[in-house]
């Protein structure tokens, strides 16, 4: 066994789990939006939506086309400028999420143009969707949800892009619509003919943020006010009673998270809404969290609960800086899981937490390094496998190499220094570097972690790849058991890997 010195490995790990292979390269837009209004009707019964969204942008470079993601299954019917001029545009033959739109003149950096999408169609298929096999948005007579990576509306930059917007949602009058953004009360609007009434929901998002997330449907509003915060939660009537249940426990979590990664620039009154179908276990956004009904019971599921609690710091506050930066976010949004499950329920919490994010890291072990997360579709079972849980890991084995004092530290100085802006892996690096002293002479050579191996004896593959100098594994209990240096609980002892 060779046993290296615990400073001079914490970069190693981390190099080993975010690898230095290159990933694809972010996809370049020209323009970035900046501003959105958007209308968009929901028709439960075709499965469809109808949708204008007024755009500003602003050039970042000098182009003669702008480019957009939409969901490639809505078929856009116009584009016009503010003026009124229709523009020329055509889907991407090879990428057909992408819109190219033909501008009349060329932009150069700095400029701005509003132009309007009138758009239509279905947006319900897993198999059409940006994210393949993953439904992000659903429409059905019941209910409906539709979830920014979607791609319901023109979207630039994404996951990175911040900006301000207006949401209008139209609905029938039976739906209740919970989303990001300050909401209005509802408006009625009468049918025309026949046809039943509809109901007019406006949410504003003042603050500059990923927002454009919303969920509809028979839900009940329940106002749960706990330990200072305010929270609305929306679940089907017959679930009402368990909204002060859910309420509450959110309260706890967040008083934790501030203490521990420091306070939000604004007191977090959340949304929480139950989403009967949703094909994920839950979805953070900013300011709301949408839970799985399947998910959703008397007692709070108070893991699932933390990790989207916590995306409020790590992917509304923080966000990645490109898709292949997204260990930052994810990652420690589900890192954040376990270290409230030890908060509540002591070290056996946090070893169960362990122990289903080492599960889940070796369901696709070999689909691509953490730093190269774009080759992955968001929110698919590689990328939870890939980013989320191997990702936490990461984070656990780190944590057990700095102490838990500094490892707080380390991640309050991250937030403090990121909150509002975009953050990569190369950043979290240099933070972590700057916090380590200088290697004493004579100190063996810091070596790249290769493998991760659980009590089973199965590999984890942090990375694979030319990047790596030389092979070591880390000994099977780093990651489940912590301990002191020199004891099988310490990840700081590195056995050679297996050929």
């Amino acid at each position: 066994m060779l046993t290296i010195n615990r400073w001079p490995a914490l970069l190693a790990l981390l190099l080993a789990a975010a690898g230095s292979a290159p990933g694809q390269a972010p996809r370049a837009f020209p323009f970035r939006a900046t501003h959105y209004d958007v209308q968009v009707m929901l028709h439960p019964d075709e499965q469809t939506i109808s949708a204008l969204a007024k755009v500003d942008f602003v050039a970042d470079q000098v182009a003669k086309t702008l480019l957009v993601e939409l969901h490639p299954d809505l078929r856009v019917t116009s584009v016009k400028t503010s003026e009124g001029q229709t523009l020329a545009f055509e889907r991407d033959n090879n990428e057909p999420l992408l819109l190219n739109v033909a501008l009349p003149g060329a932009a150069t950096p700095g400029k701005q143009i509003t132009l309007a999408f009138e758009y239509s169609g279905p947006i319900s298929s897993e198999e059409d969707s940006p994210s393949k096999g993953v439904r992000l948005a659903s429409i059905d007579k019941t209910s409906a949800y539709l979830l920014l990576p979607a791609r319901w509306f023109p979207l630039t930059n994404y996951p990175s892009n911040r900006y301000t917007a207006t949401f209008r949602v139209i609905v029938p009058e039976t739906f209740t619509v919970a989303g990001t953004g300050k909401a209005d009360p509802p408006t009625t609007l009468p049918g025309i003919g026949k046809a039943p009434g509809q109901a007019s929901y406006v949410f504003h998002c003042d603050r500059p943020a990923p927002v454009g997330s919303f969920v509809a449907g028979n839900l009940k509003l329940s106002p749960v006010a706990a330990e200072g915060y305010q929270f609305s939660v929306y679940t089907p009537p017959a679930q009402a009673p368990t909204a002060a249940a859910w309420g509450n426990s959110l309260a706890r979590i967040l008083s934790y998270f501030t203490d521990t990664f420091g306070p939000l620039p604004a007191q977090p009154n959340l949304t929480v809404a139950q989403v009967p179908d949703l094909s994920l276990p839950g979805f953070s956004a900013p300011g709301l969290l949408l839970i799985n009904g399947r998910q959703w019971s008397a007692k709070p599921n108070d893991r699932l609960l933390a990790q989207l609690a916590a995306g409020q710091w790590w992917g509304d506050q923080v966000l990645p800086n490109t898709a292949s930066d997204a260990w930052v976010t994810a990652g420690l949004s589900r890192y954040a899981e376990a270290m409230y499950a030890e908060q509540s329920d002591g070290v056996a919490g946090l070893h169960r937490a362990l122990e289903d994010f080492a599960v889940g890291a070796l369901m696709y072990e070999g689909a691509t390094p953490i730093a190269q997360a774009d080759h992955l579709a968001p929110y698919s079972d590689r990328y939870r496998s890939v980013v989320a849980d191997k990702g936490a890991m990461v984070f656990h084995m780190l944590r057990a190499q700095l102490g838990d004092d500094a490892f707080t530290s380390l991640l309050r100085d991250f937030f403090k220094e990121h909150a509002g802006k975009t953050a990569a892996i190369d950043d979290f690096e240099k933070m972590t570097a700057a916090k380590l002293p200088a290697p004493k002479p004579g100190e063996p050579p810091v070596v790249q972690g290769r493998e991760l191996r659980n009590r089973r004896g199965k590999e984890v593959i942090l990375e694979r790849g030319a990047a790596l100098r030389t092979g070591f594994q880390v000994r099977p209990e780093a990651c489940l058991r912590r301990g002191e240096p020199g004891t099988a609980g310490f990840p700081g002892d590195l056995v050679p890997a297996a050929p």
